[in-house]
């Protein structure tokens, strides 16, 4: 007989536990803890997109930024430190007849599967019922010099530029998430980690 998918054996295990937190903790938490782990969730887009400091939000190649800016890029691609910012829109569809919460989540930003960075965010999300859809903006800060190590000053400027395009190349955006919320005094983590990318997903 096969074994069920390990995602499926992760989220029964958490709803097996579910009557335990309701022991301990009460029927809103648990609600909103079995509500959490039915939603599913989509990146949305990205927002405030900068290399070295430079505002690159909806520009499609070098070639587009003006001679001092692309000089700026130029010169920090070469050292040690060429800094990415960008803010990352989650969208959390619920649905289930009653709200979801989450409190915090890890994270981990993935390009074409290699890790970018990771951070943690510390916010309450709650996500209405019947299908209603909440969005949360992950701040994102990195050296692409130490997470893209061995690749050309071109290529590094490129996966920069294309993270502005969230319907051409920046499809290979992955934000892998592991929510938690807050249960009693406890933060309770979700089972596992989510693939966020561009089509609602849950696991």
């Amino acid at each position: 007989m096969a074994m069920p998918p390990l995602k499926d054996l992760r989220r029964n295990f958490f709803l097996i536990m579910l009557p335990l937190t309701v022991f301990l903790f009460g029927c809103e938490s648990s609600s909103e803890l079995q509500s959490l782990s039915r939603c599913e969730f989509r990146l949305s887009g990205v927002e405030d997109v900068t290399l070295a400091g430079v505002n690159v939000q909806n520009i499609q190649s070098i070639e587009d930024v003006n001679l001092a800016d692309a000089l700026v890029i130029y010169a920090a691609a070469g050292t040690s430190n060429f800094p990415l910012s960008l803010s990352v829109l989650v969208d959390v569809r619920n649905p289930n007849p009653n709200n979801a919460a989450l409190t915090k989540a890890e994270w981990i930003l993935l390009i074409d599967g290699h890790e970018i960075t990771r951070g943690t965010y510390e916010e309450r999300v709650v996500i209405p019922a019947y299908g209603g859809i909440a969005t949360f903006t992950v701040p994102v800060e990195a050296n692409l010099k130490e997470a893209m190590n061995g690749e050309s000053q071109l290529a590094m400027i490129n996966l920069g530029l294309n993270l502005a395009n969230l319907g051409g190349q920046a499809s290979r955006i992955t934000l892998r998430a592991r929510p938690y919320i807050q249960v009693g005094s406890r933060l309770i983590p979700y089972p596992g980690y989510i693939d966020i990318q561009t089509e609602f997903t849950s696991e």
